[in-house]
């Protein structure tokens, strides 16, 4: 089955994407250039499917980079 092809609505997306193994814990703050693949375009891809996205990401995630990403994007609910 695609998804595409799916008869129900989907309630939320999970994503967890790549890091780059455990060198992220070598810098003091993690910038989301670092995931693979692009964080935007797999942001864009979930919110085809939901608005209500779940992000698990390392601890030392730049919150300000975090939040200039996301706020590029109006969820209507």
């Amino acid at each position: 089955m695609r998804i595409t092809e799916l008869s129900k609505p989907i309630d939320a997306v999970f994503i967890s994407m790549s890091w780059g193994g455990a060198n992220y814990q070598l810098s003091n703050e993690y910038g989301l250039q670092n995931l693979s693949p692009d964080f935007d375009s797999v942001l864009k891809k979930a919110l085809t499917f939901s608005s209500n996205l779940a992000i698990y990401l390392p601890r030392n995630t730049s919150i300000t980079d975090l939040v200039e990403h996301l706020t590029r994007y109006t969820i209507v609910g």
